[in-house]
């Protein structure tokens, strides 16, 4: 116990010594919130040890993870949050999530945890750029671990969450290399929960589970708070993309609502599937402009997935991707003929 007190007071001073010398965000104080991280799992196993608390693997993880997480505040250290995201997707991987207290909800409020590191990096554009993408790769991690771990597919909370990365991607700088990430990869996440609940597999575990965590469920409220809140005093510059998408939760929600009131019609496929084809038309038709080319390959990325979901799934007939691969054809082949004139008037 002495040699854990001595640990942890070592690392402690140290933090200290970093802040009085203002070495925040700094390669000093980097080192000082990864030495404080040390520290904290080296004196925790040494306390457990000793007084054989009955912690598993899982709940040390996550324990150090927290204990340490201040210091990442304190010293506004990028590689600290490295850190605690790091653990935070082994501790979902290794189904930690699954035997915590608030269930698989558990994992969101712990990303949360995370979320106010924006303002501590705001001032600092290489921090906030790297943080946005630190951010984004451990959200869609920790997703693929709750697919994988879960009895059901949450591509409700999915859709949502991802809505809510993209219009913080609006309303922070949409031309700014740390807007980028948040604004397309939730535009990306945001189809891909769409283009799944058009599988009919998708929605078996939906309807057959028991019922959905109070921790996941207000989680879930809270994000669209937050898609509320976001709409209405983050996103200026941009009306109709933003609020397209926000639709997106709306229908997924709709959709869950029929499956576990047991209607078990072909509604839900039918809806999202005509959403997804209505937005890859929106991008394409976005794409147009040579400067948001990027929307016409989503777009037709996005169709391109959608068919080959419909094919393989055995959602719909096959005529109906055969129509609209015959749609996406003409359509680019109206846009090279568009690029081919601008090109010769210039």
């Amino acid at each position: 116990l002495v040699v854990a007190v001595l640990i942890l007071t070592a690392s402690q001073v140290g933090m200290i010594l970093a802040l009085i010398q203002s070495q925040q965000a700094n390669p000093a104080g980097e080192i000082a919130a990864l030495v404080q991280y040390i520290s904290v799992f080296a004196s925790v196993a040494i306390v457990e040890q000793t007084f054989y608390t009955g912690w598993d693997g899982d709940s040390y993880l996550l324990t150090c993870a927290v204990l340490g997480l201040p210091a990442v505040y304190l010293l506004r250290s990028l590689a600290g949050a490295v850190w605690y995201a790091l653990c935070l997707v082994i501790w979902a991987f290794s189904g930690g999530m699954l035997n915590a207290s608030l269930g698989v909800g558990s994992v969101w409020i712990l990303l949360i945890l995370m979320l106010p590191l924006y303002g501590v990096f705001f001032r600092d554009e290489v921090h906030l750029s790297l943080y946005s993408w630190i951010m984004t790769i451990t959200v869609y991690a920790v997703f693929a671990a709750v697919m994988v771990e879960s009895d059901y597919i949450p591509f409700f909370v999915l859709g949502t969450l991802a809505v809510v990365m993209m219009l913080i991607g609006y309303s922070i700088d949409i031309r700014r290399a740390y807007g980028i990430p948040f604004r397309w990869v939730g535009r990306m996440a945001a189809l891909g929960a769409l283009v799944i609940s058009t599988l009919p597999e998708s929605w078996v575990g939906i309807a057959s589970v028991e019922g959905f965590h109070w921790s996941t469920i207000i989680v879930t409220a809270l994000l669209f708070f937050g898609v509320i809140a976001l709409l209405a005093v983050g996103v200026k510059k941009r009306f109709w993309g933003p609020v397209l998408y926000a639709a997106i939760p709306v229908i997924l929600g709709a959709e869950t609502f029929l499956v576990r009131s047991e209607i078990y019609s072909s509604l839900p496929l039918i809806l999202s599937f005509i959403y997804t084809i209505f937005l890859s038309f929106y991008e394409i038709v976005q794409g147009l402009k040579a400067e948001y080319i990027n929307h016409l390959r989503l777009g037709v990325a996005t169709l391109i997935v959608l068919m080959g979901a419909v094919v393989f799934g055995n959602a719909f007939s096959p005529l109906v991707p055969l129509a609209v691969i015959v749609i996406v054809a003409l359509i680019v082949t109206q846009v090279r003929r568009n690029h081919k004139k601008n090109g010769n008037r210039i």
